[in-house]
């Protein structure tokens, strides 16, 4: 109840931020990210057709305004995980793929590999194992640009799965468990319940 309460207070501050702005400033950046703001927040109530509406008009002013930018690229992110918490999977990939192509112009490696990741779910739960293992690889080529040998690792366990149990590919799947056991290991702090379930991948895949 409380968290709903929150919800009602952001839309109705939002809203009324946008209107005065809307009617006394000519500042149509700002109007874009309180649209961005009332995209999220409609988001996190599942409320996909609000949230997909702000966004787009958010999309429309900051790709006038920004060009090829950060602002863009999270746009397009948002857009894409409102489809797809929406179950419309390929108009998903759609918006990921977009958001991934700016992110790799402007090079921001954290805003990449949260995109990549985000994709390869949604084929994931698309059952587009394939481009699956694509956009987990291009995780794998973010995490160890950004030295996150933790998160490499898990990327490496969900690829091995893939690859386990719906590509019967078992020879890459141990390979790909191997790996991740040894970059879990390295850990300063060790995930031994992660430990654990790779180690019986393993025999699984074996």
């Amino acid at each position: 109840v409380l968290e709903e309460l929150e919800m009602d207070l952001a839309l109705d501050f939002y809203n009324e931020a946008l209107r005065v702005r809307q009617l006394h400033m000519n500042d149509d950046q700002k109007s874009a990210e309180i649209m961005f703001c009332l995209g999220r927040v409609y988001l996190d109530r599942s409320a996909y057709q609000d949230a997909i509406k702000f966004f787009e008009k958010s999309l429309t002013i900051r790709k006038k305004l920004l060009g090829e930018s950060a602002e863009v690229a999270i746009t397009y992110h948002k857009l894409g995980d409102t489809y797809f918490q929406s179950e419309q999977h390929e108009k998903a990939l759609i918006f990921y793929g977009e958001s991934i192509r700016i992110n790799k112009k402007i090079d921001d490696k954290e805003a990449l590999y949260r995109a990549s990741l985000d994709m390869a779910h949604c084929c994931d739960e698309a059952r587009k194992f394939q481009l699956a293992i694509e956009c987990y690889s291009s995780c794998l080529q973010e995490t160890n640009e950004l030295e996150d040998d933790m998160n490499a690792a898990l990327v490496m366990k969900r690829m091995g799965e893939i690859h386990m149990n719906e590509l019967k590919n078992y020879r890459d799947a141990t390979t790909l468990f191997l790996d991740a056991l040894e970059l879990l290991r390295a850990e300063t702090e060790l995930d031994e319940t992660e430990e654990k379930a790779i180690v019986s991948l393993i025999f699984q895949s074996g």
